[in-house]
């Protein structure tokens, strides 16, 4: 286990909810509903908060990403 964390990246002192990657960002939904976009090396390219709650699911589509969150409410964002 030790030799898996000698690269480990710190993105957030909050718990991730979870990850999704498109076409080699990594779009991170955090527990306090921010959402992180970092590049293939986890560079923070935008942080923003989105929701008022956890974030459960992130599916981008195209130029879109929706962000649903512990109450079912989905937010849109387009990329631009």
């Amino acid at each position: 286990m030790d030799q898996e964390l000698y690269n480990s990246i710190k993105i957030s002192d909050r718990k991730i909810t979870y990850i999704e990657e498109f076409e080699g960002k990594y779009f991170i939904g955090l527990e306090n509903g921010e959402l992180v976009i970092t590049d293939g090396k986890f560079n923070i390219l935008k942080q923003e908060k989105v929701l008022k709650e956890r974030i459960v699911k992130i599916c981008v589509i195209e130029n879109e990403i929706y962000v649903m969150g512990c109450e079912n409410r989905i937010v849109k964002y387009r990329i631009i």
